[in-house]
């Protein structure tokens, strides 16, 4: 029952996820090549964060990404390759990615588009999953 003055849902707290960190971050960008790297320092369990690694080459037309991620301590955590080509009316874009610690690669993503005057045909296609078609209600 809910008295007079209170809200008839239920709000548990959520724990605090504050953290304390302190990170660097640099970058260059050229069109169409942008390279970054970012790490850090923990300073609750005073050890590195994580070194990141990015380069993108992107044009009107394509992208090509390519990111990974390598602990200090624990070595090789990830890396992942995404790739797209639009050309108008169409969109075509492939994404893969490696978990070093487990030594796996998650399924591949293939994902495509094509612009139609009333809304857009968006089937995406994954190595775990079967073929899925989207299309707008009008």
């Amino acid at each position: 029952s809910v008295q007079e003055g209170e809200s008839p849902f239920r709000f548990d707290a959520l724990p605090q996820r504050r953290t304390h960190q302190a990170t660097l971050a640099l970058a260059f960008q050229e069109r169409p090549l942008a390279l970054s790297l970012k790490g850090g320092w923990d300073l609750e369990k005073t050890g590195y964060l994580p070194l990141e690694a990015e380069g993108r080459l992107q044009d009107q037309g394509y992208s090509l990404l390519l990111y990974h991620k390598r602990g200090l301590e624990e070595g090789p955590l990830e890396t992942r390759l995404e790739g797209s080509l639009t050309p108008y009316p169409f969109a075509l874009r492939a994404s893969l990615r490696y978990d070093h610690p487990k030594a796996l690669f998650d399924p591949l993503l293939l994902q495509g588009a094509y612009a139609l005057p009333a809304g857009s045909l968006n089937p995406a296609l994954s190595k775990a999953s079967r073929l899925s078609i989207s299309l707008p209600l009008i």
